[in-house]
């Protein structure tokens, strides 16, 4: 348990500016106030926050945006087959299999 523990701080509090953490706080704050302006479904939150998430999680090289990103992959992927936007399913699938490759990579 505290091996995962330690994991688990080191993937998402150690390594952290000052810069990264306001960016990271403004950004899903962001998130939350268009949300509640112009509420939406509860999968494009989740998309939306775990694509903040992940983004940063990605700049700081953290092998946890692998499994943030492949949520965040799948609720878009699954908004935009609901809106047929097929340019964007055929991005996300490509996403999909580059989270996936980057898992066990």
């Amino acid at each position: 348990m505290n091996k995962i523990k330690k994991i688990l701080e080191q993937e998402f509090i150690h390594g952290y500016t000052l810069f990264d953490r306001l960016f990271m706080i403004s950004m899903l704050a962001l998130q939350i106030i268009v949300f509640i302006i112009v509420p939406d479904t509860l999968l494009s939150i989740v998309c939306g926050i775990s694509g903040v998430i992940s983004t940063v999680l990605c700049a700081k090289g953290k092998i946890s945006f692998y499994f943030i990103g492949f949520i965040q992959t799948i609720t878009y992927l699954i908004l935009a087959w609901q809106n047929w936007l097929v340019g964007e399913c055929i991005e996300q699938i490509f996403y999909l299999v580059t989270m996936v490759w980057g898992i066990f990579l």
